[in-house]
């Protein structure tokens, strides 16, 4: 149970992860003023010299707020060696380096680290958390099962308890946001667990290709000043951009806003092409999409974010309870 405790406070910590973040970080994620223009090889140029290195980032994401700084990632390990990536802010109005760092001197990678694969790599690490998603399946259902058993009048258990002591009051509440967080607790679990191990959950297909855990080859040539010179003949350097390297098929994406169409650029021809639009009628069902929409809150908004935030931490208030009635017990008895 302890694990699924840490899972929660560190799931709800990314729900508001970027909030957090600014708060922490202040120098890190917010600019001095409000930035007018967008000059992506500047934001280049810049992290390199502060870098001293001239490799290309493999990442630019330029945040929707002007008031935010432009952050880059630079993978700076050598080829056939893990990958070191570095973080690096620049300020847009400024064009100041506002420092460079590792992945994991980030409180917020470290816990979304945890949280994804409990720093044991993917494959270890998400087979763990897949595991752990059953056992906490199990735990919620089987307290379903020992609660309802004991109801004699339903009405009654579903209404705010009389605290009359500490020690009803624990089990009284243990059991009122058991069984109102019940289906909330099912759904964020059950998604978490489908995002950590989809191939659970494949039957028949090609199980999808694992992320190299290496570098390979050496980045592309990335023109960036061909890149931001193309969006802007098309009207689309706008904020929030990312320019992203996947090292998977080794291509180069563009990423604009919700309802702009992404671009994809070629490093030979350096030219944009936009995607192909989506075909007219209802948009294709993605399981996986849909669960992260879920786990995360953003299937139902800002009160979805709210009642995933709460859901993590409810593991912590559940565990505390239930060690206080299991002690209190145990000494009673002895």
């Amino acid at each position: 149970m302890s694990n699924q405790v840490l899972f929660g406070i560190t799931g709800s910590y990314l729900v508001y992860e970027s909030s957090f973040d600014k708060w922490m970080y202040p120098d890190r994620f917010v600019s001095e003023s409000t930035a007018d223009t967008i000059d992506i090889p500047r934001y280049v140029a810049t992290a390199q010299i502060g870098l001293q290195t001239d490799r290309l980032p493999t990442r630019v994401t330029l945040p929707e707020s002007s008031s935010e700084n432009v952050n880059l990632i630079f993978n700076l390990a050598d080829i056939g060696t893990p990958p070191r990536n570095v973080r690096v802010y620049i300020d847009p109005s400024t064009f100041a380096f506002k420092g460079a760092y590792e992945m994991l001197e980030s409180f917020g990678v470290i816990m979304r680290t945890f949280h994804h694969d409990l720093f044991l790599g993917a494959a270890v690490g998400r087979f763990w958390m897949g595991l752990s998603g059953v056992l906490f399946m199990v735990i919620l259902l089987s307290g379903l099962w020992i609660w309802w058993p004991k109801v004699r009048f339903l009405k009654k258990s579903l209404k705010w308890p009389n605290l009359r002591s500490f020690y009803k009051g624990a089990i009284d509440l243990h059991k009122f946001f058991g069984i109102y967080s019940l289906i909330l607790m099912i759904a964020v679990t059950f998604s978490g667990l489908y995002i950590s191990v989809p191939g659970w959950f494949q039957f028949g297909g090609k199980p999808s290709a694992a992320r190299p855990p290496d570098i390979t080859a050496a980045l592309p040539e990335i023109d960036f000043a061909a890149i931001q010179s193309q969006l802007a003949n098309q009207g689309l350097l706008i904020r929030p951009l990312r320019v992203n390297y996947n090292s998977r098929d080794q291509s180069v994406t563009v990423r604009l806003g919700e309802g702009q169409p992404g671009q994809t650029y070629d490093v030979v021809s350096k030219t944009l092409t936009s995607d192909k639009p989506n075909e007219e009628g209802p948009k294709t069902f993605e399981m996986r999409r849909f669960q992260r929409e879920v786990h995360g809150g953003d299937y139902w908004g800002s009160l979805g974010e709210i009642l995933t935030f709460v859901s993590g931490l409810l593991p912590l208030f559940f565990w505390m309870t239930g060690c206080y009635v299991w002690w209190t017990k145990r000494r009673l008895k002895a």
